[in-house]
């Protein structure tokens, strides 16, 4: 067993060096110094404005070097939607919410691809999915985007039922509530019309 142990050593250390070299390879190469480097990126997904079509426009904040696309916030968990009045500021973006969750993103490891700043979770509480905008897509999650009720939610592929259970259940409150309200201003007319 010892020497299986130093053979592991060996491999593991000699991967390390290989690591290495082939960063520091990569960085070399012309491919990293394109100009498109400089160009911002967003802090949940990492691409940039070739992607705008699908992920939403890409909104720059200068002064903190940040950047993000309309849709990857959108269903970001913890960003918040301001009113009109700070829609110039950040695509209606409270701009402290969005830089908080691009810090909280760089822990969150997407389901999908494994990279980081994957901030949109399944709506379920107890299921760990949590996805890039477009990995979400990819992976068949259900997102739902109401505006006038302002919901903004993912549910992955194996939860994607429940959001028609959601939407009907609040229905169906709403429908009750209306329904025992008309029966409470209907009794007194009854009532009435029985005194005439």
């Amino acid at each position: 067993s010892l020497k299986g142990q130093s053979e592991d050593a060996r491999s593991t250390s000699s991967h390390g060096t290989d690591d290495v070299e082939s960063s520091s390879y990569r960085d070399r190469s012309p491919h990293r110094s394109s100009p498109n480097d400089t160009k911002p990126k967003c802090g949940f997904c990492h691409a940039g404005e070739e992607e705008n079509e699908a992920r939403g426009k890409l909104h720059i904040f200068n002064a903190k070097k940040a950047a993000a696309h309309y849709k990857c916030m959108l269903f970001s968990s913890g960003t918040v939607q301001l009113t009109t009045t700070s829609r110039a500021e950040f695509g209606d973006f409270d701009i402290k919410t969005v830089l908080q969750e691009i810090k909280r993103g760089k822990r969150m490891k997407c389901t999908l691809c494994s990279q980081s700043g994957a901030t949109i979770g399944c709506e379920i509480k107890a299921c760990i999915k949590t996805y890039h905008y477009h990995c979400g897509v990819q992976d068949k999650a259900k997102y739902i985007e109401n505006m006038s009720r302002g919901i903004y939610k993912l549910y992955c592929k194996n939860h994607s039922g429940n959001d028609e259970r959601d939407e009907e259940d609040e229905e169906r409150e709403s429908k009750s509530r209306a329904k025992s309200v008309a029966d409470h201003s209907a009794i007194p007319q009854q009532q009435q019309l029985n005194g005439n």
